[in-house]
């Protein structure tokens, strides 16, 4: 059945990515350069150019269309503030949820109002169970997202790089 391509909440419009909103994610993701580098792992490949980012934003549109991953843009109005998915590929009642914000728009609930929206339409919709987060050790603002989701800590991981990630467990009933 899959999820629909938007969602809503009282403050917010969710949104799968289509082409015409590169322009708005190139704005998103400079401004937000030296908050989101640290922690998400596609800013490695950062800054891509706007045709790259144009057809980054055709492939999340294909892989939502087909059921794989679903890439939600959120919005304020006409401002876009971020990002939040649900990564599949794992078993069929499990995902991971995975989010950033512009660094503007930090501390007004605006993760945690749309993830949880997400997570209403993945166990509505997908019958998903199980949710992972996972969250660089030092990155307390991701980890808080996921407490306020419900997430219980589960494991570390150390990656080669000397860095910790938490996996973080939400359990859906």
């Amino acid at each position: 059945m899959g999820l629909p391509d938007s969602l809503t909440t009282p403050r917010l419009n969710l949104r799968g990515w289509r082409r015409r909103d590169a322009e708005a994610r190139r704005a998103a993701i400079d401004a937000s350069d030296a908050h989101l580098r640290p922690w998400i792992p596609f800013m490695g490949e950062e800054p891509r150019s706007l045709e790259q980012t144009r057809e980054l934003l055709d492939q999340y549109h294909q892989e939502f269309r087909v059921d794989l991953h679903y890439r939600y843009a959120i919005w304020v109005h006409r401002s876009l503030v971020g990002e939040v998915l649900l990564i599949g590929g794992g078993a069929p009642q499990e995902r991971e949820l995975g989010y950033w914000l512009h660094h503007s728009h930090c501390g007004l609930g605006y993760m945690t109002e749309a993830a949880s929206c997400v997570i209403q339409a993945a166990s509505d919709c997908l019958g998903v169970r199980r949710l992972r987060v996972r969250c660089d050790e030092r990155n307390r603002p991701s980890i808080a997202v996921a407490q306020r989701l419900g997430a219980r800590f589960d494991t570390p991981e150390r990656l080669a790089d000397g860095v910790v990630l938490e996996h973080w467990v939400i359990e859906l009933t």
